[in-house]
């Protein structure tokens, strides 16, 4: 197209068959022509306007877009620093909490039995519903770190948990508890969703609740949520149950154990059966040993808690191809509501062999990874008395300890814990109630009601 006038030439080349005949206008007594070119496929304007580029100098397309990149990154960064902030203040509150806990008790010196994983969605709840931070929160200039901290810094700290977990620890330690836990995690991620289903409450928040009461507490629940694709309000009500009613059932199964068992192996299998977190079984099982100088109970607790916690690397795949299943079905029920071709619809998955990696997440094949390192830098340690022939005992559970408890459950899942509570409103909580906690309670009395039968039926089937 050619249009002369005003110090204006431009050029279109249009498909022929937009025009069949030339098109005329005039415009203040001038005669405007416009041409049609017979091409199908191109298209091309250029613009050239005399007094518009007078003094004007070209730039580059790059020039132009170098600089977004700079307050991007200065963003993303401010998000992270603020995330990783609310993390150290938290782990140095629960540490100040979990010890007056500890010397109500009577134990003085002792290490925190509670989490700053919990503290820290607390503590960031708190800011972003706060009067004078919400607005800040909110802004765009924090997001992109925010969301980086729930994403990419959550699943670095799953990795990396992994090292926590040894195969090796349950055989030598023994293998008591091992069925046990495997036959609580079963019954627990069964019967706490239908609990839940029964109340009303969203699926997926009944499978969060499910695994943080029936697996390994906080842990399950930040590797899970992504998985299911939960909101945050799910996964907060999740984490306040754990932290509630585990907490609750660190304080008194010492003393129900006590009461109830005979043998310290069955007082170990019940209590790393029936509290949720780590940190909370821990908590329970030193109270115990303090206050009935059994080692024994002790050990036991964590190679069972030890052994709910490797349920994870099974319990994630099966729990991502019943969610993608579960999404699948549903959007073939849409199609069918509108009326829609059956052919268009996807099958649901079939459950194969071929296909399992498939329902298996890079940062769940990283877990699995990271454990089996730790199993084998165990045995290695064992059979010759360093760990992978390269490094002693003593620096070996130092660097083990590092990446499992200081870099993956503190500084990383804290730092992704803390982003989850800046991205938390409380109106999001709204309209929930009391269900969550109901639903919280009686799957904590449920699982605990399991470890104490499985305790008690050890000895008849010849375990301990």
């Amino acid at each position: 197209m050619l249009l002369v006038g005003g110090g204006i030439s431009r050029h279109v080349i249009v498909p022929r068959s937009i025009f069949a005949t030339p098109i005329f206008h005039a415009t203040n007594g001038r005669r405007q022509s416009f041409k049609v070119s017979t091409s199908v496929l191109s298209c091309t304007l250029s613009t050239t306007t005399e007094d518009n580029n007078k003094g004007k100098q070209p730039s580059s397309s790059s020039s132009s877009q170098q600089p977004q990149k700079i307050p991007t990154l200065a963003k993303a960064a401010v998000g992270v620093a603020l995330s990783a902030g609310l993390m150290q203040f938290s782990f140095l509150s629960a540490d100040v909490i979990g010890e007056k806990m500890m010397a109500l008790q009577g134990f003085e010196g002792g290490k925190s039995p509670l989490s700053g994983i919990p503290v820290a969605i607390l503590v960031g709840m708190a800011v972003k519903n706060s009067p004078m931070f919400s607005s800040l929160i909110s802004s765009k200039d924090l997001t992109a770190g925010i969301n980086f901290c729930k994403d990419s810094v959550l699943k670095v700290g799953i990795v990396c948990v992994g090292a926590k977990l040894s195969a090796f620890d349950i055989f030598t330690v023994g293998a008591a508890g091992l069925p046990a836990a495997l036959i609580t995690v079963g019954l627990g991620m069964t019967v706490i969703p239908r609990i839940g289903r029964a109340f009303g409450l969203p699926e997926k928040m009944s499978t969060l609740i499910a695994s943080g009461t029936s697996i390994c507490g906080v842990t399950a629940i930040t590797a899970i949520s992504p998985i299911i694709k939960a909101t945050q309000r799910d996964t907060s009500f999740a984490v306040a149950n754990v932290v509630a009613f585990g907490t609750i059932s660190m304080l008194l199964t010492p003393f129900i154990a006590h009461a109830l068992l005979p043998t310290s192996e069955q007082i170990g299998v019940f209590l790393g059966l029936s509290v949720h977190d780590t940190s909370q079984v821990i908590g329970s099982a030193l109270s115990y040993k303090e206050m009935y100088n059994d080692e024994v109970a002790f050990q036991t607790a964590l190679v069972t808690k030890l052994s709910r916690n490797l349920s994870l690397i099974g319990v994630i795949p099966m729990l991502t191809y019943l969610h993608v299943k579960s999404e699948q079905q549903q959007q073939q029920k849409k199609n069918i509501v509108a009326d829609l071709s059956l052919t268009t619809t996807t099958p649901p998955p079939r459950f194969r062999i071929s296909n399992v990696r498939k329902y298996i997440p890079s940062f769940v094949v990283g877990f699995a990874g990271m454990a089996l390192f730790r199993t084998v830098g165990d045995l290695t340690v064992s059979d010759l008395g360093a760990a992978y022939g390269l490094m002693d005992p003593a620096l070996w559970n130092e660097s083990i300890s590092f990446i499992g408890s200081d870099l993956g459950s503190h500084y990383l899942l804290g730092t992704a814990m803390a982003a989850v509570g800046l991205s938390t409103s409380l109106s999001a909580l709204k309209g929930v109630g009391w269900r969550p906690f109901a639903v919280g309670l009686t799957g904590s009395l449920f699982v605990s009601g399991t470890g104490a039968s499985l305790a008690f039926l050890l000895p008849v089937v010849g375990l301990v």
